[in-house]
């Protein structure tokens, strides 16, 4: 099977790499593994939200000329300043375009309320979710929070607590919802019991524009612990438009190995496809991190499993991991070594046709930066146009 571009990895960087492929007129083929760690998002999309020595970055195009001075292997300071903010836009349009109804702007944060009700910097979120300007202001004095009973990816307890703690009412309100339960019915569950200004359900309601239209004041959608229907929604929207455009994607498939001529990569064999190799011009790996295995840690240091390329890590083993768990660890930082082009690195050379795109990148720290699905889709667009 012959391709333009051969990508692997069906997590926000492969799909993305592969719209921006598919946009551009080339032949392209994603091998996805059975999830990807859309299933894990909340729902809001960050940008970045702080600089690598820990300052505060509200505004993110404001502070992406100081994170280029302050790290050479950042992802965004290979993208650069200018491509970063045309990246940024483009982003947010092809999101909406697809029919993700999302707010927020690359030019400030905004705030999400956590599964545990804590406030958080983002930089997209779905329309319809709780976002705020500041992190102690909520837009009501009083609401209830309504909830399937049963439902234990939902914690609506620890959510107003800590609204409380903002000086809201809160009012926690169970209800029983089947298979069959129609919006309808919760809808006038809402409206029945109308004894605040605003009301919230978890982002596990379908149809939630309907339900708008049906209740009689304000509603939100709250974030729910994993698996988020908000991700797998992204994600099955981002699949649809690939095929669409006449991509092909190979769900619950995962590489397993390479065929390369020099230095460039001649084949990609798949485990459920066994024989069949695919070919491309162009390979990109969008593997992603620890979490999504496209990294993997042994007793020896950190290396990436299907190809071996070179990985940017400290060699002394006890410098690798910060015994004050909830500190800065350094080993978030490792990742695959690539030129500015995003070009891998494998035993010290630059190869021909593999690129990275996504979380498996060196040089940032997702959960110290907030800068995550930022770097995924940042980096998905800017690998997919240079094809």
């Amino acid at each position: 099977m012959t391709y333009d571009v051969v990508i692997i990895g069906g997590g926000l960087a492969g799909l993305t790499c592969a719209l921006s492929t598919l946009q551009k007129g080339k032949r392209c083929a994603v091998i996805a593994g059975e999830s990807s760690m859309l299933s894990f998002s909340s729902g809001s999309l960050d940008l970045l939200n702080a600089l690598p020595d820990g300052t505060p970055a509200s505004e993110p195009l404001k502070a992406i000329d100081t994170l280029k001075q302050q790290s050479e292997t950042h992802p965004y300071t290979k993208i650069g300043v200018k491509s970063f903010i045309e990246k940024a836009a483009q982003a947010e349009m092809m999101l909406n375009e697809l029919g993700c109804k999302m707010q927020g702007s690359s030019l400030k944060n905004h705030y999400r309320t956590t599964p545990v009700g804590l406030a958080k910097p983002a930089w997209l979120s779905f329309d319809g979710m709780l976002a705020t300007e500041t992190p102690d202001k909520l837009p009501f004095n009083s609401v209830q929070i309504f909830y399937p009973m049963g439902f234990l990816d939902f914690y609506p307890r620890f959510i107003a607590e800590e609204w409380i703690k903002k000086g809201v009412q809160v009012e926690t309100v169970p209800f029983f919802m089947s298979k069959i339960t129609r919006i309808q019915r919760i809808a006038r569950i809402i409206n029945k019991n109308n004894n605040a200004e605003a009301a919230a359900v978890p982002a596990c309601i379908e149809q939630f524009d309907k339900l708008r239209e049906l209740v009689n004041r304000p509603v939100y959608m709250l974030a729910t612990m994993p698996p988020s229907a908000l991700g797998l929604n992204l994600e099955k929207i981002l699949r649809r438009k690939i095929i669409e455009l006449g991509g092909d994607i190979f769900t619950e498939d995962k590489a397993v190995k390479a065929e390369w001529e020099g230095n460039k990569i001649k084949t990609v064999y798949s485990q459920k496809m066994g024989n069949i190799p695919f070919r491309g011009e162009k390979i990109v790996l969008a593997t992603g991190g620890f979490a999504g295995r496209g990294l993997k840690a042994t007793r020896t240091g950190i290396v990436e499993p299907l190809f071996n390329l070179d990985i940017e890590q400290d060699d002394n083993r006890e410098n690798r991991v910060n015994t004050q768990v909830l500190q800065k660890q350094p080993y978030m930082y490792f990742g695959i070594k690539t030129d500015n082009s995003f070009r891998a690195v494998k035993n010290g050379n630059v190869t021909d046709n593999l690129y990275v795109a996504g979380a498996g990148l060196e040089g940032f720290n997702p959960a110290e930066e907030g800068c995550g699905a930022g770097v995924s889709v940042l980096t998905g667009l800017y690998v997919g146009e240079m094809f």
